[in-house]
Parts: structure tokens; C-alpha cells; sequence
């Protein structure tokens, strides 16, 4: 079972990234983490004035029943970090089919995890969707 640390300054960006947002969604009571890329303005932007807004990724957990949006990130960086959950859940990072599955056993705080993983194509984009729950 692999230890999530949410930040060792010799592990590479991604890896503090993804265990960043592995842990604070734990820590917040997250059932799922949902990573999706997003084609439409921020809120705070004006679709007249953003005729064609860059891409970016979404980041949003599931809790108490609806998705709450946690972080944005420039698209630059989303086959970086879908490359690493699929390492953690030991999926094939170079198969780009229509939908991967998978796991992620982890310790978080102290807390036994099982993590499923599901990247699933839509449109010409994937949607990265991280189930969370306690270990029995």
C-alpha cells in the first residue's frame, strides 16, 4: 500500500500535486474527486469579451452529495497528472482507450484507502474520476 505525503521537496511537482489534492479531499470528507476539462469562461469572465477561452482542467470533489469546485489548472498540465493516477492505479498510461479502470490503495493520515479509478473519454477530452472510500 502506497503512503501518501502531501509534500516531500524531492518528489516531483505532479506527485505533490496529486497527493495534495488526494489528501485535502479526504481531510474535507470527499467521496470522489472529478478532474474534467473545461472549454467555457471562468464565472468571473465575460463570454463576449472570451470569444474562445483557453482550455483548463476542473478539479471538484463530491461531498455531501454535489460536486464543489476545488482548483483549476492550466491544461498544460493535465497529461502530466493523469499520467501519475495512472500509474498509481496501474493502468496503462499510454493506451488511450474509451475508459480505463482502476484502483489506488493508500494511507492518508494514518487512514487505510481503496481508491477506484475511472478515465473515461468524452468528446475528444477525458474526465478522470476518483471514487473514495475506507478501508474495512
Amino acid at each position: 500500500m502506497e503512503r501518501v505525503d502531501v509534500v516531500e521537496v524531492d518528489q516531483p511537482i505532479v506527485v505533490q500535486f496529486v497527493n495534495r489534492i488526494l489528501a485535502d479531499a479526504v481531510q474535507r470528507g470527499a467521496t470522489a474527486i472529478r478532474f474534467r476539462v473545461s472549454r467555457e469562461p471562468l464565472p468571473d469572465e465575460d463570454p463576449a469579451q472570451v470569444p474562445a477561452p483557453p482550455a483548463r482542467v476542473d478539479v471538484h470533489y463530491f461531498v455531501e452529495s454535489e460536486y464543489v469546485p476545488v482548483d483549476s489548472i492550466r491544461i498544460q498540465f493535465y497529461s502530466q497528472i493523469a499520467n501519475r493516477i495512472r500509474i498509481m492505479a496501474s493502468l496503462d498510461y499510454w493506451k488511450m482507450q474509451k475508459r480505463q479502470t482502476g484502483q489506488i490503495d493508500v494511507t492518508i493520515d494514518g487512514i487505510p484507502l481503496m481508491m477506484s479509478v475511472s478515465i473515461e473519454k468524452v468528446d475528444k477530452d477525458e474526465e478522470i474520476v476518483i471514487g473514495i472510500a475506507r478501508e474495512s
